[in-house]
């Protein structure tokens, strides 16, 4: 198995969902929106607590919140 380092620009940002292959390829999304990639930068406006994102081929990718709100119980 081959081991890789890459290093993510994200500025002052905080990535709290990543998505890589094993061939470099990766996408994230961060805590002020972002989802970045290796080729790009996309904001979103989407209220998402605890994502899961995940890269499904060249063009598209996936994201879900892992947890739904609680209401009363």
């Amino acid at each position: 198995m081959t081991e890789q380092t890459i290093f993510i620009d994200v500025g002052q940002s905080k990535i709290l969902n990543l998505d890589a292959d094993d061939k470099g390829n990766f996408i994230a999304f961060t805590d002020n929106k972002t989802v970045i990639t290796n080729d790009c930068h996309l904001k979103i406006d989407l209220d998402i607590s605890f994502p899961i994102i995940r890269r499904l081929d060249n063009e598209t990718f996936f994201i879900a919140d892992s947890r739904k709100e609680q209401g009363d119980n």
